[in-house]
């Protein structure tokens, strides 16, 4: 991890008030993991299902929903906008937590909101977050 992708997670995503973003990840399109909150544990291959999902039709990703560190998110809808492509979930065991995901040039940004937090700002972080990645060739 570098420390200069751990600074988007820790600043980009973390620092807002009120607090909007429980856990968050930056992982390479390959899955590698380039910064992390340190309680959110996702797999290559979690990372690597979801992206082959949010690359296609979302079928997959309707049909088995969306597993993040062992976790399963309903998968609610997805968008593509730009040169990003966004997919959206909610908790499968808490409704009221969910998972904004948004898949750049080079990059996916993984953030968890939990209970008594948003999805509507915990959106607008990831995706201003994921702007400055691809205006920055990411």
């Amino acid at each position: 991890m570098s420390a200069s992708w751990q600074a988007h997670i820790d600043s980009g995503l973390m620092n807002h008030n009120p607090k909007c973003v429980a856990k968050a990840a930056i992982h390479g399109k390959d899955g590698t993991l380039w910064a992390s909150t340190p309680e959110l544990k996702i797999s290559p291959e979690e990372v690597k299902a979801l992206i082959s999902g949010m690359s296609s039709d979302a079928k997959e990703l309707q049909k088995n929903g969306i597993i993040l560190a062992g976790e399963r998110y309903v998968y609610v809808r997805g968008e593509v906008a730009g040169e990003k492509r966004v997919a959206m979930g909610r908790g499968k065991k808490n409704q009221q937590s969910g998972c904004v995901c948004v898949l750049t040039l080079t990059a996916i940004i993984i953030a968890l909101y939990d209970p008594g937090m948003q999805v509507g700002p915990c959106s607008v972080v990831v995706n201003k977050l994921a702007d400055h990645l691809i205006k920055n060739k990411y």
